[in-house]
């Protein structure tokens, strides 16, 4: 027995089972996530590494050849792709479509601490990481302002990042264009060699007073404290009382042989809106989330912050992935309400009844929200491809409902 002819004798029946399809369809719609692509794992795992100082024909042969013989041996490798720069290179994994990527990634990982011993012995720990499109950031913002890019630096990580962190379904916020602060220390060759001192002198020296170390505790009778030992310079003054060695009776400090300045790391990168310094953030959404969502959430927090900023500082979008998607979604409602309209409005001219028009037109919103609810219960996303499945769906089902006239 077929569900048609059940519906026939049972009206009823049939009724119930089309509202209960576009109850679920309707709360299924307000619970999926919408992106740009399809939220996938793709097997795809990184390799990076950093030797400072080495030159790209060094990195290519003393670290990228080993590490793609290591790679190379995992099971279900489709390509490996690598490149070298100044300093650091990586090496890049793909594997199969059926291969897990959190098994490829421990196989990968192990390989690789198999082999590395044989990479040179200055060099810092390879890192690996997987990659997936949906680690990209979604939303842009720019802090901006007449305040030194220090202070912009500092604010966005230490407190911005922090206030984005906390909306709903952000998964990280990367610092866009960010520069580490340092202690800057200029040496003159002709101070120190005036004193006896030499580069590695004061790199000792500075090893052996900045740092902070613990001294045990003192018992008394009733209480108990902690002792320690404050060894490291918190500002340049500090850092300019040094002390180094002693040269004809009197002590030499940092200071007296050096230029010591507060500022940043080697600027590698940099972020600029309008020609002036920047802070980038990059919202990055949680797997599987509204990405218009959190967009949107993450606006409502920048009007919020704007009003408490420090003065000289301002937030501002500079880049929104999520537009195209919410005018997508926009444009497939307005593409679905007008076929319900126009075939209803089709049907109701040809039949001249609206109680055939509607039992006609009813097949449509069950179909769409049915669409939904498998959706839903598949663990996909709205996104270009299923708002592309579903427009011909609505195409097809407003054909089958005209064929029936």
């Amino acid at each position: 027995m077929s569900l048609a002819s059940v519906s026939i004798r049972n009206p009823v029946f049939a009724w119930m089972l089309m509202a209960g399809t576009i109850l679920v369809g309707a709360v299924s719609l307000g619970r999926l996530g919408v992106g740009l692509m399809p939220d996938a794992d793709l097997p795809t795992v990184t390799v990076s590494a950093t030797l400072e100082g080495a030159d790209p024909e060094i990195m290519e042969s003393e670290v990228v050849d080993v590490l793609e013989d290591a790679v190379m041996a995992v099971s279900g490798v489709k390509e490996v792709t690598s490149s070298a720069r100044q300093g650091d290179c990586r090496v890049t994994v793909e594997f199969v479509p059926e291969k897990n990527i959190d098994v490829a990634f421990q196989e990968v990982q192990a390989r690789v601490s198999a082999n590395i011993r044989l990479l040179p012995k200055d060099i810092d720990p390879p890192t690996l990481n997987k990659t997936n499109p949906e680690d990209f950031p979604i939303l842009w913002i720019a802090l901006t302002g007449t305040r030194s890019q220090q202070d912009l630096s500092d604010y966005a990580k230490n407190v911005l990042r922090d206030r984005f962190l906390t909306v709903p379904d952000t998964g990280d916020v990367m610092m866009g264009g960010y520069q580490e602060r340092n202690m800057r220390i200029w040496l003159d060759p002709t101070k120190l060699q005036s004193r006896g001192l030499t580069v590695d002198d004061v790199i000792k020296a500075i090893q052996r007073e900045h740092i902070e170390l613990p001294a045990g505790r003192m018992e008394g009778a009733l209480k108990e404290s902690n002792v320690k030992v404050e060894g490291e310079a918190l500002n340049t003054e500090q850092w300019r009382r040094l002390r180094l060695a002693e040269y004809d009776g009197s002590a030499v400090n940092l200071g007296d042989v050096a230029v010591v300045e507060d500022g940043f790391a080697d600027i590698r990168r940099m972020s600029r809106v309008n020609g002036v310094p920047a802070q980038g953030l990059g919202v990055v959404k949680q797997r599987g989330s509204n990405a218009v969502q959190v967009a949107d959430d993450c606006k409502a927090r920048i009007m919020q912050l704007n009003k408490t900023m420090p003065h000289g500082m301002q937030l501002q979008v500079r880049f929104d992935s999520t537009r195209f998607i919410q005018e997508a979604y926009e444009e497939t409602r307005f593409t679905l309400i007008m076929a319900v309209l126009l075939t209803a409005l089709v049907c109701w001219l040809f039949l001249g009844s609206l109680s055939s028009t509607f039992n006609v037109v009813l097949a449509i919103p069950v179909s769409v929200f049915g669409t939904f609810a498998v959706i839903y219960f598949c663990g996909f996303t709205l996104n270009l491809f299923t708002l592309l499945a579903l427009s011909l769906s609505i195409g097809l089902v407003v054909d089958d409902a005209i064929m029936v006239l």
